[in-house]
């Protein structure tokens, strides 16, 4: 199965030294797939791939002494091992 879409984030980041929180929004195109093998029983894996690219939003904060910026690009995998009922 593979699906595209965009997505809205709300997010937020800490600086380790200052216990302050910055919060942020961005919009997000994702491209992403898996499939959902049936291995014996009610057993099923699915891996999972997605691709997610920044298309909106903040593109920088002004933290404490620090400039954070968002990834353009984030990667995502999983494998998940489930039971059906």
């Amino acid at each position: 199965m593979k699906v595209g879409g965009f997505e809205y984030w709300d997010s937020s980041v800490e600086q380790k030294n200052f216990s302050k929180s910055a919060y942020y929004d961005n919009t997000v195109a994702t491209i992403e797939g898996g499939y959902v093998w049936k291995l014996t029983g009610n057993l099923y894996l699915n891996p999972w791939v997605a691709a997610h690219a920044l298309i909106g939003g903040q593109r920088e904060l002004n933290l404490v002494n620090e400039i954070f910026k968002p990834a353009a690009f984030s990667p995502e995998a999983s494998i998940k091992l489930g039971r059906h009922f």
